[in-house]
């Protein structure tokens, strides 16, 4: 299945280019790159005024001029949406002046973008990037409470993206503090509320938090103020793409995207112990994401370079300072895998077809990815897999001469896997084997007739509609995780 960029539903897109949902026509680009590779969601998730919009504007501006550190890379713009928005955002950054706050929406538009050839040859990304207002961080929770109304887009985008930017000024924070009592760690309360009300676990979510309007810290006209240490403002200030784009500016030297990313572990890892010594409510954050099994990466950027002038004023060259650094950090996050999330679906190859015309495969991987879980899906009886680990299994034709096997499978997956075995009217010939087994909390039985209750694997549900299929995953993951703190 794909995820309509404008209102977050799965549908397969074989009818037309329209959105089954919202009836928004969807760019083709987008479809026939998402059948391949899931989009990168973006999500900018911050207090207001502490630079959401502006590290979008440079971040965008960015993107035109790549080619200059990856050669042949090159992006598109996908709607006209996104066309009309970078341009205003364009017309901003080559007059020097910067955007104001994101207006507040409940169905906030994405900017659609296409990147090909980036970080490296061959390797190509959508981004579906969704810039919230400020106010959004403050209404949220309340908003996902409220029973009375499906939750708003903006909310359903957050829980949608693997990787959230965390927005938060280092110059700013204290003031915040100070004035409300707000931290850090209030941002991520936020988050997790959020998750928890849409039933989405934070296991293996990524956070990445941008600490943002670094050169302002450099004036040191505030005695008072945070000090980030000396190695990480030596990173900072010797970024060499820090004028990429601007006039006179020289020629960059090519990205090693490889040596780069090993440098932004480094400075991830020195901005989180200042984050725990140093920021507002730093410490609690820190321990609140471990606490729920959430990955955490820091990095530290300006996407102004200067402190606000007049707006519109002529002639100023921003300094953009580290804003490839968030972008390369959700590429490099959004390809990787996590063994503790290994899945296979196996799908039945006989039976009365029940499975497949009530679209249970689809139902089963959607109620998986809300769990952050990526399967692979598997007819019975075969070894390799027909839908690889992330790729929905859409357009479903089972193969015919297959006898109904699984054991060829799961001893084929990873150790602590998980499998779940789709069925009709008919069992794996097998299925017994593997009861009382090592995969006996690992095992999970899905099927349209009571004839699955006749087996001895311990988790066995029958579903015949999205919402059953949805309440037996939510279960059998929650056993899993028991079985696994154990």
């Amino acid at each position: 299945m794909i995820d309509c960029p404008y209102c977050l539903t799965p549908q397969s897109f074989h009818r037309g280019d329209n959105c089954e949902s919202c009836g928004k026509k969807v760019p083709r680009q987008y479809i026939e790159i998402a059948r391949t590779k899931p989009p990168i969601w973006i999500v900018t998730f911050g207090p207001t005024q502490h630079g959401k919009s502006t590290l979008l504007g440079s971040t965008t501006f960015l993107m035109e001029r790549l080619s200059a550190i990856v050669p042949r890379s090159f992006h598109t713009y996908l709607d006209d949406f996104t066309i009309k928005r970078v341009a205003e955002i364009q017309r901003g950054q080559h007059m020097g002046d910067v955007l104001g706050p994101t207006v507040k929406n409940d169905s906030p538009e994405p900017l659609l973008i296409a990147l090909k050839n980036f970080p490296s040859a061959k390797e190509s990304q959508i981004f579906v990037i969704f810039d919230l207002a400020g106010e959004v961080v403050e209404e949220i929770t309340n908003r996902v409470m409220d029973d009375s109304s499906e939750p708003p887009l903006y909310a359903r985008a957050v829980a949608k993206a693997k990787t959230v930017w965390f927005i938060v000024s280092l110059y700013d924070i204290q003031r915040d503090a100070k004035s409300s009592g707000k931290s850090i760690n209030n941002l991520f309360w936020s988050y997790q509320h959020t998750m928890a009300q849409l039933n989405v676990s934070l296991k293996n979510r990524d956070i990445l938090v941008i600490y943002t309007k670094a050169d302002l810290l450099l004036q040191q006209d505030n005695i008072n103020q945070l000090e980030i240490p000396s190695d990480v403002y030596k990173y900072f200030e010797t970024d060499p793409y820090y004028d990429l784009g601007n006039r006179g500016a020289e020629k960059p030297a090519l990205l090693d995207h490889n040596d780069y990313l090993t440098t932004l572990e480094r400075v991830s890892d020195q901005l989180q112990s200042f984050t725990q010594d140093e920021v507002p409510g730093g410490s609690a954050f820190v321990a609140m994401a471990e606490d729920s099994e959430t990955n955490l990466y820091f990095t530290i950027d300006s996407a102004q370079g200067s402190a606000s002038g007049t707006r519109g004023e002529l002639g100023i060259q921003i300094k953009r300072y580290r804003v490839v650094d968030p972008l390369l950090w959700t590429i490099m996050l959004s390809s990787d895998e996590d063994p503790e999330s290994a899945a296979a679906i196996v799908l039945p190859v006989h039976g009365n077809g029940q499975v497949y015309s009530m679209n249970l495969p689809i139902a089963l991987y959607d109620a998986l990815r809300s769990h952050n879980i990526h399967p692979s899906t598997y007819f019975m009886g075969e070894t390799k897999a027909v839908f690889s680990t992330g790729n929905a299994p859409v357009d479903v034709i089972p193969p015919s001469g297959r006898v109904p096997l699984i054991g060829t499978i799961l001893e084929r997956l990873p150790k602590d896997s998980i499998a779940i075995i789709l069925v009709d009217d008919l069992l794996p010939i097998d299925i017994d084997d593997f009861a009382e087994t090592t995969w006996d909390d690992r095992l999970l039985l899905i099927g349209t007739d009571k004839i699955i209750m006749n087996t001895r694997i311990r988790w066995k549900y029958q579903a015949q509609t999205v919402t059953e299929v949805g309440q037996s995953i939510r279960e059998f993951t929650r056993q899993v995780e028991l079985s696994r703190t154990k």
